[in-house]
């Protein structure tokens, strides 16, 4: 079913999703959805309206005080105003190019209709919008109503007071369950604050494709491993055994090269298998106090295990093939030519591997022995909503009405989404199934957000294994010690000086 329908689609394959970083053209529009189509235009300053909105059913009555109880997120007039929205990919879907992209697309459609608004937005990258914001900001004016940033520059603006606390939007109702898809809203906490909510959904979840053909040739069954993780056996320590297996010389020269057959390709490199060990753990590499206080974790003895579990993962076994892609694409790209038993990688790569000639399977990433669960990461490059700060009272209401209501009318995308990857990418339905057993453990941790925001903090947890496993460090407990005074004095100046906590 795969091979038919996807020689027909690649050449639509969906733009936004398989996207996962790089330059983006900077482009402005008015996004108004008519009949599926997207429409472009010039649209001038932000649209007016005399009152911060109303609600028929009185759930929501005003622009100032705390949150109040939205039953019904559509039931708000904002009386024809233009939302302003700085965006790497999310908010123009390409209607055209798959059933999820036109699913992205009436939402959004719906969303200026029934909320009685439009969006203007404006399409660039991480680095420019970084400047965007923070130079609208240092000149007394918010640049827009909605940034959707990678996650993992996130904090940047939450550290630099650069973003409002949802807490305080009335237009909000954070405790609704869908608020806290993956758990986006709880990791943006600081104190009681809370700051980013989902662009995205379960498309940037880990799984692990593998490779029929090779396990077969392998001697085992072609669902070997759906059967593994339908016992609760699917662990690390198998992944790591089938991959070591999985190793075969193909060109009969001394070594492992490019052209012999791998046990694993990995798609970022070390980040992403360390981020999944660490999730499967249960624990996290910076961890929110009782206090709402971020705090140092990486001497928590999980911490250490799980170091020490991806460093045979990717160094000690000797089964990674990453070293000859440069880059994710390239990456992907072995696995597809049939070159790797395993590809750890987010879902939406699956758009990347339509053409590949051997059938593949699907799983969530692997337990760890002491693990009873399925829990896999987030990818930190998932787009989330935030909201600048300095807008006005009016924008502020504005703009919350509109994340609520995206995040309110996300599931349909999302369903519509799992239906078609499992008609479209997958080879088979029980890998369907089990990217909903992924999807179900996704986690997001607050490192995705925070690690990056300065040098300190980032060379106290990502770079501690980074260092490690490319041997610049013999011992990652020793590292970690030596590193510690100074992230905990960094993490508390970042706390001390977060205003709207």
């Amino acid at each position: 079913m795969k091979k038919i329908i996807a020689l027909l689609c690649v050449v639509a394959m969906m733009v936004s999703l398989s996207s996962c970083g790089g330059p983006v053209e900077e482009t402005s529009s008015v996004v108004t959805v008519e009949g599926g189509g997207q429409q472009n235009g010039v649209q001038g300053e932000n649209g007016d309206n005399s009152e911060a909105g109303s609600s028929s059913n009185g759930s929501v009555l005003n622009s100032s005080g705390s949150n109040t109880k939205i039953d019904n997120p559509l039931n708000v007039d904002l009386k024809g105003a233009t939302i302003t929205i700085y965006d790497i990919s999310t908010f123009n879907p390409n209607a055209s190019a798959s059933k999820t992209e036109k699913a992205k697309a009436d939402m959004l459609n719906k969303i200026q209709k029934e909320l009685n608004c439009k969006f203007k937005v404006t399409t660039t990258t991480d680095e420019k919008m970084e400047s965007y914001v923070t130079t609208s900001a240092a000149s007394g004016k918010a640049l827009c109503g909605i940034i959707a940033p990678s996650m993992y520059n996130s904090g940047y603006y939450i550290s630099a007071n650069l973003v409002t606390n949802l807490t305080k939007v009335s237009s909000m109702d954070l405790s609704k369950s869908y608020m806290n898809r993956y758990g986006i809203l709880s990791a943006s906490q600081f104190g009681s604050a809370k700051y980013a909510v989902a662009a995205e959904g379960e498309s940037r979840t880990y799984v692990v494709f593998y490779n029929k053909r090779i396990l077969k040739e392998m001697g085992y069954s072609e669902n070997h491993i759906y059967n593994l993780v339908d016992s609760g056996k699917w662990t690390y320590d198998v992944y790591r055994e089938l991959a070591k297996k999985g190793m075969k010389d193909l060109d009969g020269k001394a070594g492992f090269s490019a052209n012999d057959q791998w046990g694993q390709v990995l798609q970022d490199g070390s980040t992403g298998i360390m981020s999944n060990v660490v999730a499967a753990q249960g624990t996290s590499m910076l961890k929110l106090s009782s206090s709402g206080k971020l705090t140092y974790n990486m001497t928590d003895a999980r911490i250490i295990n799980s170091i020490n579990l991806a460093h045979n993962i990717l160094v000690k076994d000797g089964t990674d093939s990453s070293k000859f892609g440069s880059t994710a694409d390239d990456r992907v790209k072995m696995f597809g030519n049939g070159k790797a038993l395993f590809l750890f990688a987010s879902l939406h790569k699956a758009t990347n591997i339509t053409g590949m000639k051997d059938d593949y399977g699907i799983v969530p990433v692997p337990q760890t022995a002491a693990t009873k669960n399925y829990k896999s990461s987030i990818d930190w490059n998932a787009r989330v909503l935030m909201m600048p700060a300095g807008l006005s009272a009016k924008d502020q209401y504005n703009a919350g009405a509109v994340m609520q209501a995206y995040q309110y009318l996300y599931d349909n995308v999302l369903k519509t989404m799992e239906t078609e990857y499992v008609n479209r990418y997958f080879c088979d339905e029980k890998s369907g199934d089990n990217f909903k057993i992924a999807a179900a453990g996704m986690t997001t941790m607050p490192e995705f957000l925070y690690a990056q925001t300065n040098e300190t903090i980032l060379s106290g947890t990502y770079r501690i294994f980074w260092d490690y496993f490319n041997g610049k460090t013999n011992s990652p407990v020793s590292n970690i010690e030596a590193q510690k005074s100074a992230v905990e004095k960094s993490l508390e100046e970042l706390n001390s000086k977060i205003k709207d906590k």
